[in-house]
């Protein structure tokens, strides 16, 4: 997904609360929705989760889309997906313990989420599996240049910058999954309801996609939500 970046941050983590702080910079609010023993908590893409009904965007990080591909080692390999279900990983191995929590910038609806005590977007930038944006916090960047220097995950690979990939660049000779393989599912249910489903959601492989029934398939949660279609469960309204 898109990401929508705010101004830079600063974050401590601690395991009972998110301190706000920084002069020149935006504070964090206390109103988290912690994940409840039967919320909804699922990794949607590398860089947005949905929980208790809310579809929330990562801040200070871009992931490569699903439909993305890497060129590692002289094979192709589909870093976006990589980076959702590591992602998924993360917040299902804590799926009672997560929790967001919204920066206040105008303009932005950006969140920072932890999984347990650990910001996932701060992992998954150590990990190599995501960027950081070019306005995150100086930590954020940090974070990615070290994986940088060392060479771990997309930083030992040629890829496209997810946000040119978006806009159509691609590497040369990088498979272009047809439309009708990308993996995001868009299915139009009996009730009305315009869904759609990710790889990481439970029975994903079973969500058949009919055309003639205007059922589509995207290659990133972006397009399909662009077009109209909504996360299963996902709460109508702000």
């Amino acid at each position: 997904m898109r990401l929508r970046a705010g101004p830079g941050f600063s974050v401590f983590l601690c395991v009972a609360m998110v301190l706000a702080w920084g002069a020149g910079h935006f504070a964090l609010t206390r109103d988290s929705r912690a994940g409840s023993e039967d919320a909804l908590v699922t990794a949607v893409d590398g860089d947005t989760i949905q929980l208790d009904g809310k579809v929330v965007q990562l801040y200070g990080i871009d992931a490569p889309e699903l439909g993305q591909h890497c060129l590692h080692d002289g094979l192709w390999r589909t870093c976006g997906l990589s980076a959702a279900y590591e992602l998924n990983k993360q917040l299902r191995l804590s799926r009672r313990h997560v929790k967001c929590l919204p920066a206040n910038a105008s303009g932005t609806s950006d969140e920072i989420c932890f999984a347990g005590d650990v910001d996932v977007a701060q992992s998954l930038l150590t990990a190599g599996y995501v960027t950081a944006n070019a306005t995150a916090d100086p930590n954020y960047r940090e974070l990615e240049e070290k994986a940088r220097e060392a060479g771990l995950g997309l930083w030992h690979s040629q890829f496209v910058a997810p946000s040119e990939w978006r806009q159509g660049k691609r590497l040369p000779d990088e498979p272009g999954p047809a439309v009708e393989d990308c993996p995001v599912k868009a299915v139009a249910l009996s009730d009305g309801q315009r869904v759609y489903y990710v790889p990481t959601d439970d029975g994903y492989d079973s969500v058949t996609v009919d055309p003639a029934n205007g059922d589509r398939r995207y290659c990133s949660d972006e397009s399909a939500r662009l077009a109209g279609w909504r996360r299963v469960g996902e709460a109508v309204g702000p």
